[in-house]
């Protein structure tokens, strides 16, 4: 957990309980909590100046470098419940509540549709902004460089044996290996030398 200048506690990973509305059941609470894990949480209490208590849900979603509005639709589901609950304990006058999502394409594309969401509803801008920017690409290189590696390690292991001895028999039956096929099939085959 972390408390900025402003008060904004930022919470990466979880969504702990006493952030929800007072008034929602504890077992409301705990089921949420466990259904729902944003990217980001940021919260700010009602409290002196701030007038309204807001939470801000951020969410970064991979998606194809063409269709990022399937990713950003999908977020939305994703947390519509949670949304609406804390609507439904939380009085609009004094809360304020907003999902951010932020598509990135899956080869580290950073669409201008993000950089402008960013600057408008998380107000990061300035170098902070291209900071982000370029941490974020770096993040799904890196993705994207640990999930190659994976589906190879996986495709390996899993097509080791058989691309192996697939092969080996490929080899033998061109008789290019060992000699031993060739061997064989010179004793069985019928001779054609005379002696």
């Amino acid at each position: 957990k972390r408390v900025t200048a402003d008060g904004v506690q930022a919470m990466t990973q979880f969504m702990p309980e006493n952030i929800l509305p007072r008034d929602m059941p504890a077992e409301e609470q705990a089921a949420l909590v466990k259904a729902h894990k944003p990217d980001i949480v940021l919260y700010q209490a009602r409290q002196g100046a701030h007038k309204k208590s807001k939470y801000t849900f951020v969410e970064v979603k991979y998606c194809r470098d063409t269709q990022p509005q399937d990713q950003i639709m999908r977020a939305q589901e994703q947390h519509h419940e949670l949304l609406n609950a804390i609507r439904e304990h939380s009085s609009s006058t004094d809360t304020e509540i907003q999902l951010v999502v932020i598509p990135l394409g899956v080869a580290g594309t950073i669409y201008s549709s993000a950089k402008q969401l960013i600057q408008q509803q998380l107000g990061v801008t300035g170098p902070p902004l291209a900071t982000l920017m370029r941490n974020l690409h770096l993040h799904a290189v890196h993705s994207l460089t640990r999930i190659i590696r994976y589906r190879s390690i996986k495709m390996g292991t899993r097509m080791g044996k058989q691309w192996g001895q697939g092969t080996a028999g490929r080899h033998a039956s061109k008789g290019t290996s060992g000699g031993a096929h060739n061997s064989s099939n010179s004793s069985n085959a019928p001779s054609n030398q005379t002696s």
